[in-house]
């Protein structure tokens, strides 16, 4: 192999990463709310098409006309929650330090024993108020930009019937329209499996949290369900968020630490079914990622987008990789990429 060639396509490499690097923290302003008007479009197609399934003869309008429906009054749904709730959570934070801190120095006293200085920084330290308004100005960050979000998807959507047919014209073989075509069709169908599951499991995950938190009485149970389904997207460390905070306000809405065990244990067994038996079942390996990858890819993501950036992380690898897995040419990229390369489809 030829030095010099080698070496110039490892530079033009590092210069073409370092651009789309400075063009995603640059423009992030205006690429966070268009990633999020992809996922709502998609998001409305997929309900679209899941509509039009249930006959033959459903006409097209309507499916689509159900599925803006449906996502609209989801929206709303948690638009409401996060309104209603984030501000009272937001003001719970300094109680929630107060009573953690009263917590630890209790158990100090039980044992008769006296904290260190070390262990009294780090109780000091403690800074739940700025962690709660960290998490609330990233919902409210959202919210703020839900109408564009909301604009880009309907502009995703007018565009959506006229692809096909834009793409034709684009190419002057037809064999080569016709195998790009299939391999389009090919790649939609592996990310809709993932998002499908994923979806429908980040549902189930949700419904049981509002149901453990319900029952045991837990305030904020419809906030704390909402944001397990937003953070279950982040693999790991999602999960473990979205057990702490319920789990934290069991410390300060009860005074017996029953409630506390109780919450605790049974949302890390949701956590554990859903994550760890029913999504591996049915995704298969459409989430063959190498957990290195995964990792760097959260930590990436989120110094490059913050907390959106973590949810889209994984999402936006897994179809990089599906997309890669289609081609011969990337073929090395896809294997580097990938946990278990056994599990390698057939190259396009």
């Amino acid at each position: 192999m030829n030095q010099p060639n080698t070496l110039s396509r490892a530079a033009n490499l590092i210069i073409v990463s370092a651009g789309i690097l400075t063009v995603l923290v640059t423009a992030k302003n205006f690429l966070i709310p268009l990633a999020l008007g992809i996922v709502l479009w998609y998001f409305i197609v997929s309900l679209g098409k899941g509509f039009s399934s249930i006959h033959k003869n459903f006409p097209y309008w309507l499916s689509m006309l159900l599925a803006l429906v449906t996502v609209g009054l989801a929206l709303a749904g948690f638009t409401k929650i996060i309104v209603n709730n984030v501000n009272e959570i937001t003001e719970v934070g300094p109680i929630y330090q107060q009573r953690i801190e009263e917590i630890i120095l209790n158990l100090y006293n039980n044992f008769n024993a006296t904290p260190s200085d070390s262990a009294r920084d780090v109780i000091n330290s403690l800074d739940f108020g700025s962690l709660f308004k960290a998490l609330a100005n990233s919902l409210t960050n959202i919210i703020s930009k839900m109408g564009l979000i909301i604009l880009y998807a309907i502009f995703l959507l007018a565009e959506y019937r006229t692809f096909d047919d834009k793409l034709e014209k684009m190419f002057t073989s037809k064999t080569k329209f016709k195998g790009l075509v299939k391999t389009i069709r090919q790649i939609t169908a592996d990310i809709g499996t993932y998002a499908k599951i994923k979806v429908l499991g980040s549902l189930a995950t949700a419904l049981l949290t509002y149901i453990i938190l319900t029952v045991i009485g837990v305030d904020f149970a419809a906030f704390w369900a909402l944001l397990t389904f937003i953070l279950n997207f982040i693999p790991s460390i999602g999960s473990i968020i979205s057990v702490v905070f319920p789990v934290l306000q069991t410390l300060v809405q009860f005074d017996t630490l029953q409630p506390f065990v109780l919450t605790l244990i049974l949302l890390l067994t949701a956590q554990l079914l859903v994550g760890n038996v029913i999504e591996p079942r049915f995704l298969g390996h459409t989430l063959n990622l190498s957990p290195l990858v995964i990792i760097l890819s959260l930590t990436l993501w989120g110094l490059i987008w913050g907390v959106i950036g973590m949810i889209l992380a994984v999402p936006i690898m897994v179809i990089l990789n599906i997309i890669l897995s289609k081609f011969e040419a990337t073929e090395p990229l896809y294997i580097a990429l990938s946990g278990n390369i056994k599990n390698k489809k057939s190259i396009i």
